[in-house]
Parts: structure tokens; C-alpha cells; sequence
């Protein structure tokens, strides 16, 4: 079991969870949608890159031919982490989990510690990072995992639009519902 599987469970067993819940905490959501589309495209840009990393995580998943949506739901990165189950999803299936699972406690409610922000308004995130001495007030934050765009939001036909929609109600819920309060 690796670190992060043993520690995920012992935070979910209780047995740390009081020392982390101490922890103030910043998630960054993004649109659910663009995060849908960065996550395909990242997984079209393993698969033509061809070396020998990216084979290794795609081979997993049969995933090396996917080139279009409907191959994509079809496969087992898709269906494979439908229940949102972070424990039985593996890292490339963690790209389409909904967010809302990497921040909620057991009883369905987001921990009382976390700021969250929305990607779109990251500026406000940085400033608080800045603020908690985190940041440096002119460190920077590099995009480091840039994916080639095969897919942008006007391409997805529309009855395609309810699957992800579907999957992602609850974030799409959360991510509306952002504001200052929650700072």
C-alpha cells in the first residue's frame, strides 16, 4: 500500500484527522466542465506522445486509441471512477472523480478548514497564500502540466452535454455557489 493509500486511510479512520482538522487548508476548484475538457485533453496528449511513461498509464486503461468523447466514456478511466470513490480510483480514472470528493468529509460536508476558491479568481487564492506566509510576494506559480488542446467546450455536441453534467452535478453546485462567505 503506498504512503499516500495509508495515510488517506488513516485520515479517514479517525486516528488523524483531529491533529489535520487543526490545519487551515486551500482547495482551488475549477469549472467542471473546463476541468472535464483539461483532463480529456491531457489524456489525448499522453496518448500521442508515445513515450513509454505515458504508454504505461494508458495501457492500464486501454486507453492508448481514445480519440474522441465517446471512446473516453467507453473506457475504464471513465466508468472506473463513476462512484467517485477516491480510495478505488487509480491516478489517471482521479482526473474524473468529482472535486467535491477530494474536499468533503465522511458525513457529506466540507470540512470547516478549507477556503475554497475557483480557479477563474486564483489571484485571490494566491493573495491568501501570500497572507498565511506560504507565498512570497513575488514567488511565482508556473502551469506546469500544459496539455495540447484536441477539445474546447463548443465542440462537445449537445447530447453529450448531459453525461458530463450528470457526473459532475455537484460540482457544477459547488463551484456556482462560491463566494465571499466561504473565504
Amino acid at each position: 500500500m503506498s504512503n499516500c493509500k495509508k495515510n488517506c486511510a488513516r485520515i479517514k479512520s479517525g486516528k488523524i484527522f483531529p491533529k489535520i482538522i487543526k490545519y487551515r487548508v486551500i482547495s482551488i476548484i475549477r469549472d467542471p466542465l473546463q476541468r472535464f475538457i483539461s483532463s480529456y485533453n491531457f489524456i489525448r496528449t499522453l496518448s500521442v506522445r508515445g513515450d513509454e511513461w505515458s504508454k504505461s498509464l494508458l495501457e492500464k486503461h486501454n486507453a492508448h486509441s481514445i480519440c474522441s468523447l465517446e471512446d473516453l466514456f467507453h473506457s475504464s478511466l471513465w466508468t472506473g471512477s463513476v462512484d467517485g470513490n477516491l480510495d478505488k480510483a487509480d491516478e489517471l480514472q482521479k482526473f474524473f472523480v468529482p472535486q467535491y470528493r477530494f474536499i468533503e468529509t465522511t458525513n457529506d460536508a466540507i470540512a470547516k478548514n478549507i477556503s475554497i476558491f475557483q480557479l477563474e479568481h486564483f489571484q485571490e487564492a494566491k493573495n491568501n497564500l501570500i497572507q498565511l506566509g506560504i507565498l512570497g510576494q513575488t514567488d511565482q506559480l508556473e502551469h506546469m502540466n500544459k496539455s495540447q488542446r484536441f477539445l474546447e467546450s463548443d465542440d462537445i455536441e449537445q447530447e453529450l452535454l448531459p453525461v458530463i453534467r450528470d457526473r459532475y452535478e455537484r460540482d457544477f453546485q459547488l463551484h456556482g455557489q462560491l463566494n465571499k462567505e466561504w473565504i
